[in-house]
């Protein structure tokens, strides 16, 4: 979610958002709100059922946050 015009992002709306991809599985999910920025990912855990697979991934600075799809 991006908002525009200094909308923040709104939490409810993400997670509604990945509430619908219940499908892709009940392993892991995230959430990631940083002011008009908002990132949502679930998953099913097959490959790597470790926390380092957890996303939203953050880099090592807090720079950046990466979901992957």
């Amino acid at each position: 979610m991006l908002g525009f015009n200094e909308t923040r992002a709104d939490r409810a709306v993400i997670e509604r958002m990945t509430a619908s991809m219940w499908h892709r599985g009940p392993d892991g999910e995230g959430i990631y709100i940083a002011d008009a920025v908002g990132l949502g990912f679930r998953r099913l855990s097959i490959l790597d059922l470790s926390h380092a697979a957890d996303q939203p991934m953050t880099s090592e600075d807090g720079q950046l946050i990466l979901v992957l799809t």
